[in-house]
């Protein structure tokens, strides 16, 4: 009989507290959430006004007549915009962070604080970076198709219920355990290992590698979408 090789059951627990458990699936729950919206909604005025704002404006036809090349002044725009997101992604989360490090709480008599690794944390500043560079180019793209600073917010609108979405699918189902091929598809990528990262402390280099590979080549289309928009003198110069 097999079960005579292992008489006694194993079970495996974990070993941070329930209190630190509770308090890492708190920041699992929300920190992907805001990281994904603020990397979107951060540079979209930024992106919107760079592109549709400065048609509006009658402004971009000076800049396209500058001997700098088109696709040296998109890269700057990206940039900028990339920057701006950036920095609202980080400031959200760190304004949310120190808020939550001054709220103590506890079960069972136990107190503990609400805080972020540092696996956690660079993680998060990696897909950050990443998310910030592909979502400045999509949204400078739709900018450029939009005929005004308002069409182009009426074109990003389902943008962001799109990229919700993926965010929210993962966080409302706490035991899913994807295969390796889930890490191929954008932002449901990044919610999934930056859960990781924060739940269990640890992190799988192929999930990593495969996350990344596809957010920077999402980044990279997106970016050839815009090139291509931004050099189509129809598109630039219609009222």
């Amino acid at each position: 009989d097999p079960s005579v090789l292992n008489p006694l059951p194993v079970t495996l627990h974990p070993l941070s507290s329930p209190t630190q458990a509770a308090g890492n699936s708190f920041l699992s729950f929300f920190l992907p959430y805001i990281l994904i919206t603020m990397s979107l909604t951060g540079g979209l005025s930024a992106a919107l006004d760079s592109s549709a704002g400065e048609r509006e404006r009658k402004t971009l036809e000076s800049l396209l007549l500058t001997p700098a090349p088109r696709g040296q002044i998109l890269i700057g725009k990206i940039l900028a915009v990339s920057l701006i997101s950036l920095t609202a992604a980080i400031a959200a989360i760190g304004s949310m962070l120190i808020a939550l490090s001054q709220i103590s709480f506890g079960i069972s008599g136990q107190q503990a604080q609400i805080t972020l690794t540092p696996l956690a944390a660079v993680v998060m500043v990696w897909l950050a970076v990443l998310l910030a560079a592909s979502f400045s180019s999509l949204t400078i793209a739709l900018g450029t198709l939009a005929r005004n600073f308002r069409q182009g917010q009426a074109y990003a609108t389902p943008l962001y219920f799109i990229t919700i979405f993926p965010a929210a699918m993962v966080l409302f189902i706490p035991d899913f355990s994807p295969s390796l091929w889930y890490y191929l598809i954008p932002i449901l990528n990044a919610v999934l290992v930056l859960r990781d990262a924060i739940v269990h402390n640890a992190l799988s280099w192929s999930p990593l590698i495969v996350t990344s590979a596809s957010l920077i080549l999402t980044g990279g289309l997106c970016f050839y979408a815009a090139l291509r928009l931004f050099t189509r003198e129809a598109l630039l110069v219609r009222s």
